[in-house]
C-alpha cells in the first residue's frame, strides 16, 4: 500500500510550533519555513516514509512533524536522518507516537543557515510491503554519509537506522549458499571442478560486492574532500574545518596565554572523560601547559597568575563582575576576566591568598 501526500503549503515554523513547549522543540539555531499538509491517515497502515527533498543549507537538519486527532494540541517530531539531498527512506513507525489518526504532517529544516523553504519533490507513505522494504534497505546500503569525528576509530558497514548491514547480509548469503551447495554435492556428486568453481563464486561474489561498496564510499568522500579543501591555502582550509569556531576561540586564548610551562591553564568543561571538544581545544593550544581534568574549580591547586579556561556553559559556575570572583560548589576564586566569547571565557587568578574553598 502506497499513498502520495500532496498539497503541501509553506507556513512559518513559528506559527506551527507556537503551542509547543520550548523543551519539546528540536534544538536549532534557526527555524526555517515549513511545509505542511493535512492528509488524514491511519498511522498503523503506513510504517515507512519516502521523501524526495533538497536543502540549500547543507548544515540544516530535516524533521517530520505530525499531529494526531486524539491529541491535536501536541506536535510530535522525528529527525529525518540522511534527508535533504534527494530521495531518502525513514521508518516513523519506530516512533512510539506514530499511531492513531494523523491529521497533519509537516516537514521543516533546522540549522544555522538562513531560513529557507525546503525544495520538496515527493512524499510517499508506504505500507510494510516487500518492495518498499527492499527499497528502504538498498537506500541505507547505498547512501553516503561524510566521515565524522569518530570515523578515525571505525567506519560502520551500514549507517545508522539500517535494519540490516550489508556485511551481515553477505555473510548470511554465503553461509546459506555454501550449505545448500554442500548438500547438493553430497546427493548429486559429479565432477569436482564445477562444484569448486561454484564454491569460490559463493565466497568471492559477496566479497567483491562489499569491496565495491566500500570503494564507492571512498570515492564519494574523496570528491567531497576535494570540493571542500581543494586549491585552498592552509589558512583557508582551517576556516572550512568542522571545528573552525573552536579554532578561532583557541587563537584568541593563545594570544593572551604565554606558552612557557610556568603559566598553567586549567581547562573546565561540563563533561566527563575524553570529551572531543575539550581535547580538541587542548590540541589547538599546544604547547601551552593545559591541565584538562574536570568541570569544577580546582581551588586547592590554584595559584596567583594561573589561567582558568571555561569551554561552553557549565551549570553552577558563576562569574560576579562586581566582586571579580568566579565561584561554584567547590569554592570562590578572585579572577580577572581576559576574554569572553560565545564559545567560552578565559580568566586569570588575581591572588592566591584570598581563595575560598567550600
Amino acid at each position: 500500500m502506497t499513498m502520495e501526500v500532496s498539497k503541501f503549503e509553506a507556513v512559518p515554523a513559528a506559527a506551527l510550533l507556537r503551542d509547543v513547549p520550548a523543551a519539546d522543540r528540536p534544538s536549532a539555531a534557526r527555524l526555517s519555513m515549513m511545509l505542511s499538509a493535512a492528509p488524514s491517515i491511519e498511522a498503523a497502515q503506513f510504517p515507512l516514509l519516502e521523501v524526495d527533498i533538497s536543502m540549500t543549507d547543507s548544515e540544516s537538519r530535516l524533521y517530520l512533524f505530525w499531529r494526531r486527532t486524539d491529541r491535536p494540541d501536541t506536535l510530535f517530531s522525528l529527525l529525518l536522518d540522511g534527508a535533504g539531498a534527494g530521495t531518502s527512506w525513514h521508518e516513523p513507525a519506530l516512533h512510539a507516537e506514530w499511531r492513531g489518526t494523523i491529521e497533519q504532517l509537516a516537514i521543516g529544516g533546522f540549522g544555522a543557515g538562513r531560513a529557507v523553504v525546503p525544495d520538496l519533490g515527493v512524499v510517499r507513505l508506504h505500507g510494510g510491503g516487500r518492495g518498499a522494504r527492499v527499497a528502504q534497505l538498498w537506500w541505507h546500503w547505498a547512501r553516503f554519509e561524510p566521515w565524522q569525528m569518530s570515523t578515525i576509530n571505525q567506519v560502520p558497514g551500514a549507517r545508522s537506522g539500517a535494519p540490516l548491514s550489508p556485511t551481515s547480509a553477505a555473510l548470511t548469503w554465503a553461509l546459506l549458499s555454501m550449505l545448500v551447495l554442500t548438500l547438493c554435492y553430497g546427493y548429486l556428486r559429479g565432477p569436482r571442478k564445477p562444484w569448486l568453481v561454484a564454491a569460490l563464486a559463493i565466497i568471492f561474489v559477496p566479497w567483491v560486492g562489499l569491496d565495491r561498496l566500500w570503494q564507492a564510499r571512498l570515492d564519494w568522500q574523496l570528491e567531497l574532500t576535494e570540493s571542500r579543501f581543494g586549491g585552498l591555502t592552509q589558512v583557508e582550509k582551517h576556516s572550512r574545518e568542522l571545528d573552525r569556531d573552536l579554532q578561532r576561540f583557541a587563537l584568541s586564548v593563545a594570544e593572551r596565554v604565554p606558552a612557557e610551562p610556568e603559566h598553567r591553564v586549567f581547562l573546565l568543561h561540563d563533561s566527563k572523560g575524553h570529551n572531543y571538544w575539550r581535547l580538541r581545544l587542548q590540541y589547538h593550544l599546544l604547547p601551552r601547559n593545559i591541565h584538562n581534568f574536570g568541570r569544577g574549580l580546582p581551588v586547592p591547586q590554584l595559584e596567583a597568575g594561573d589561567f582558568i579556561l571555561v569551554l561552553h556553559d557549565i551549570a553552577g559556575l558563576r562569574f560576579d563582575r562586581s566582586e571579580g570572583t568566579l565561584s561554584d560548589q567547590h569554592g570562590s576564586v578572585p579572577v580577572e576576566r581576559l576574554l569572553l566569547r560565545p564559545g567560552g571565557a578565559l580568566y586569570r587568578v588575581r591572588s592566591a591568598s584570598v581563595l575560598e574553598e567550600v
